[in-house]
C-alpha cells in the first residue's frame, strides 16, 4: 500500500494521516484474516466431507469386492479422492500459514500505533514546555520594556521640566532687558559728531 503522509509544523508526519493509515491497514488485515479464516473453515468442512466420502468409498470398495465389482474403477475413484484430499490439505496449510503471517502483521500494526501514540504524547509535552518557556520569556521582555519605558518617560519629563524652566528664565531676561546703555552711546556719538562740526 503506498503512503503519502503530510508533514507537520514541528517536523515529522501528520499524526492523523499516520493513524488513519495504520487503522486502514489493520482493518484490511483483519478483513483478510477473517476471509482466510472463513475460507479455512470451509476447506476444513470440505476436507471432512471428502474424508467421509473416502471412508465411504473404502467401505463400498470392500463391499464391491465382496460383491465382485470391477476393482480398477474402484481403485481409480479411490485414487481421485485421495488426490483431492491431498490437494485440499495443501491449500489448508497454505491458508493457515498466511493466516499466521497476517496475525503477526496485525500485531505489528497495533505495536506501531502504540509507539506513535507515545511519540505524540511526548511531542505534546515538549510543545507545552516550549510554549510555557516562550510565554515566560515574553512576559520577561514585556516587564523589561515596561520598566524601560517608565524610566525613559520619567527622564524625559525631568528633561522637559528643566528645559521649560530654562526657557522661562530666558523669557524673563529678554522681557526685562535694559537697552538704555545703547541710548547713552548714541547720545555720546551725536555729541561727538556735533563737536567735530
Amino acid at each position: 500500500m503506498s503512503t503519502n503522509f503530510k508533514t507537520c509544523v514541528f517536523g515529522g508526519f501528520d499524526r492523523e494521516d499516520v493513524i488513519n493509515y495504520i487503522e486502514k491497514s489493520a482493518k484490511e488485515s483483519q478483513e483478510r484474516i477473517e476471509a482466510l479464516e472463513s475460507e479455512n473453515a470451509k476447506l476444513k468442512e470440505d476436507n471432512e466431507r471428502i474424508e467421509l466420502a473416502l471412508r465411504t468409498l473404502h467401505t463400498q470398495a470392500k463391499q464391491y469386492k465382496q460383491d465382485g465389482v470391477d476393482q480398477e474403477i474402484l481403485q481409480q475413484q479411490l485414487a481421485d479422492a485421495q488426490s483431492m484430499v491431498s490437494e485440499l490439505k495443501e491449500q489448508n496449510e497454505m491458508l493457515r500459514q498466511e493466516n499466521v503471517s497476517l496475525h503477526a502483521a496485525a500485531d505489528e500494526y497495533a505495536h506501531l500505533k502504540e509507539h506513535i501514540a507515545d511519540i505524540e504524547i511526548n511531542a505534546h509535552r515538549r510543545t507545552e514546555e516550549f510554549r510555557t518557556e516562550a510565554f515566560a520569556k515574553l512576559h520577561q521582555c514585556i516587564d523589561a520594556q515596561r520598566a524601560w519605558c517608565q524610566t525613559q518617560r520619567s527622564r524625559y519629563a525631568n528633561m522637559n521640566e528643566t528645559l521649560l524652566q530654562d526657557m522661562r528664565r530666558a523669557e524673563d531676561i529678554l522681557a526685562n532687558n535694559d537697552l538704555s546703555g545703547f541710548d547713552e552711546i548714541l547720545e555720546t556719538l551725536q555729541d561727538l559728531e556735533d563737536t567735530l562740526r
